[in-house]
C-alpha cells in the first residue's frame, strides 16, 4: 500500500523526499507451511529458514492453525517469538516440526550463545521433531506467562554446565518472575548445562500449575539434575529416564511443589 501527496497547499513540492508512505500488508497466516529447500517434486519452500517463519508469525500473526513443516537441514538463530500471537488461541496453534520426524535431522542452533528459541509470553505453540542446540547455558528460554505450549520429541541440548546456580538450566524460565502454566515436554532429550528444567513459578497460587514432564531423558547436567522446580501445582513428573554426572547433587529438585507424578 502506497500513499502519496502532491501540490501541498496547492503548491509546488520542494521537499519530495518525505511525501510517500510505504506500508506492506500480508493477510494473517493460514494452514500447512515449508521451511527450507528440498529437490522437486517436493512442494517450494514458503521460508527460507526457521528464523523467517518466526518473523511472519511476529509480524502478520495467523487466522487459523498453522503447521510450519520444516525440511532436513541446520538453520542458525531462530530467535525470539513474541506474544501476542495475532488470532492465536486453544484451537489455532502454531506448530513447528521436521518434517521427517527425526529430530536430529533438523538442527536448530542458537547463535553467539544465546537461545537457539526464546519465547515471551507466547501461549498455544508445539515444537515437534527438532533439535535445538546452544553454546551458551540456556537453550530454550520461555520467558514471562508462557502457557499451553508443548514440546514433543524434540532434542534440546547445551554444553555441560560448570555453575551450581540452580537458575542455569538447558530449558529455562528466567529466574522468579515465571507465570507460567499448562508446559508439555513429551518424549524429549535434555542434555547438558547445570539443570535440565528450572521453573520457578512466581505465585504459587496462579502460576506453575499443570505442568507435564513425561516420558523423557534427561543426562549430563552438571548440578542440580534433571530439574529445578519451585511452586508448583498439579505436576505430573512421570515415565522419565535421568542419567547424571558424578558432579550432580540432585537428580531431581522439587520445593514448594504438590502432586508429583508417579515416577
Amino acid at each position: 500500500l502506497v500513499a502519496f501527496t502532491s501540490l501541498p497547499n496547492g503548491l509546488p513540492d520542494i521537499v519530495t523526499s518525505d511525501d510517500t508512505l510505504k506500508v506492506t500488508i500480508w493477510p494473517g497466516l493460514n494452514g500447512t507451511y515449508y521451511v527450507g529447500t528440498a529437490p522437486a517434486p517436493a512442494p517450494a519452500a514458503d521460508f527460507v529458514d526457521v528464523q523467517e517463519a518466526i518473523d511472519a508469525v511476529n509480524k502478520w500473526g495467523i487466522c487459523g492453525p498453522v503447521v510450519f513443516k520444516i525440511r532436513d537441514g541446520v538453520y542458525a538463530g531462530a530467535g525470539v517469538i513474541n506474544a501476542p500471537i495475532t488470532g492465536g488461541s486453544i484451537i489455532n496453534r502454531v506448530t513447528f516440526e521436521g518434517e521427517n520426524g527425526t529430530p536430529s535431522t533438523v538442527l536448530v542452533n542458537g547463535l553467539n550463545g544465546n537461545p537457539a528459541i526464546t519465547m515471551n509470553n507466547v501461549t498455544n505453540v508445539t515444537f515437534r521433531n527438532v533439535k535445538l542446540v546452544s553454546t551458551g547455558s540456556t537453550t530454550l528460554m520461555l520467558a514471562g506467562a508462557p502457557a499451553r505450549d508443548s514440546f514433543i520429541n524434540c532434542v534440546i541440548t547445551a554444553p555441560f554446565g560448570t555453575s551450581s546456580s540452580n537458575n542455569v538450566g538447558v530449558v529455562s524460565g528466567l529466574n522468579t518472575t515465571w507465570d507460567g502454566n499448562d508446559i508439555v515436554f513429551l518424549k524429549d532429550s535434555i542434555l547438558g548445562s547445570s539443570t535440565g528444567i528450572y521453573f520457578y513459578a512466581r505465585n504459587a497460587a496462579t502460576s506453575g500449575t499443570g505442568i507435564v514432564i513425561d516420558s523423557n531423558i534427561f543426562m549430563n547436567s552438571y548440578y542440580y539434575g534433571a530439574t529445578y522446580l519451585y511452586n508448583m501445582r498439579s505436576l505430573k513428573f512421570r515415565g522419565n529416564f535421568i542419567q547424571q554426572s558424578p558432579t550432580t547433587y540432585y537428580h531431581v529438585s522439587t520445593h514448594n511443589t504438590q502432586t508429583l507424578g508417579t515416577n
